[in-house]
């Protein structure tokens, strides 16, 4: 029973980060919405493709910059 509750307990803390982490997510894309910078890359500062940003609205790097960091 207690080890029951101790992976509940695991797997809630888990999903309160990953909410957490997309709540930061969206609200640092609302505050690039309202500077005027949403849609540029962080890293390259080149336009962030619309496809992309369909995808993944919260994208803060264009693909070719997403793309190097991850290797």
């Amino acid at each position: 029973e207690n080890a029951q509750e101790a992976v509940d307990l695991d797997k809630n803390f888990a999903l309160v980060q990953e909410m957490e982490s997309k709540l930061n997510s969206v609200r640092k894309t609302r505050q690039k919405i309202q500077e005027g910078t949403y849609g540029k890359c962080e890293n390259c500062g080149s336009e962030i493709a619309p496809e992309r940003l369909k995808v993944i609205p919260e994208s803060n790097k264009c693909i070719t910059c997403a793309a190097v960091i991850r290797n």
